[in-house]
């Protein structure tokens, strides 16, 4: 409702809802990688309830890193990102077991995922 200069009091028939409203996540999270095992490719799904560096990488079990997905400033939100296999060298990787971690602000998690050719 509102009111004009008269004191008139006006009834609006509709509300105004803006559909571009996005709530931010209540707390990081790493999903877990689906499909998983995966080949050609597998999606990664990860929350920020607040801005930061976000840095998404793939290791080998030995701790080497594979490939950095993500290496930048987000915005609180959900994310997917794919991973296809291919390294930091433009290679396929071997079939097998690797690690994904995410570091965003005070945020640190990984999960594990299987490569299958």
């Amino acid at each position: 409702a509102g009111i004009n200069k008269l004191g008139i009091y006006l009834v609006a028939e509709k509300s105004i809802v803006s559909p571009d409203i996005i709530l931010a996540p209540a707390t990081y999270r790493l999903s877990q990688n689906y499909p998983n095992p995966f080949n050609p490719t597998t999606s990664i799904n990860y929350s920020l309830p607040v801005s930061g560096k976000t840095i998404v990488k793939v290791y080998n079990l030995l701790g080497m890193e594979i490939v950095t997905l993500v290496n930048s400033y987000q915005s609180p939100g959900d994310y997917r990102i794919q991973w296809n296999g291919i390294d930091n060298d433009g290679k396929l990787v071997s079939s097998g077991v690797y690690l994904y971690r995410i570091d965003s602000g005070s945020y640190q998690n990984n999960r594990k995922m299987v490569f299958v050719k």
